[in-house]
């Protein structure tokens, strides 16, 4: 093949697949290649954008966490968004001092975050779960 047909776009028409030859040469052939997708009508651009998106509608973090969230009681939930929400401030308040020096955040800067915070947690009893 010359080098003027590998950057050049090729548009087929839907039903491409139907006019590949599938005699028992070609079928061999196909499985050599390691090509017999080529045959699968299922196997089209289309299809796997469409199983890409309902996947990841289906394991987006959003979803996953409201699933989460649906499977415990209301207390737990509040104090759950609670955390969340804290947390959040927190890490842009953190994050803050590194964007007014300029300074590149690692993943040290990140771990030393976190890890602040769960000492944090653990030092404060919080309100007993029976006194809400």
């Amino acid at each position: 093949m010359s080098k003027a047909n590998f950057g050049s776009a090729a548009f087929w028409t839907n039903d491409w697949r139907k006019s590949l030859c599938q005699c028992s040469e070609c079928l061999s052939l196909y499985k050599e290649l390691a090509v017999e997708f080529l045959l699968d009508a299922e196997d089209s651009a289309k299809t796997y954008e469409e199983r890409g998106m309902k996947r990841a509608e289906e394991n987006s973090s959003y979803e996953q966490g409201i699933r989460a969230l649906a499977s415990i009681d209301r207390t737990q939930q509040i104090d759950a968004i609670t955390e969340y929400n804290r947390m959040k401030d927190k890490l842009k308040e953190y994050l803050q001092a590194f964007a007014a020096s300029k300074k590149v955040v690692t993943e040290e800067d990140i771990n030393r975050f976190f890890a602040g915070m769960r000492n944090e947690n653990n030092a404060s009893l919080g309100q007993p779960y029976f006194c809400r």
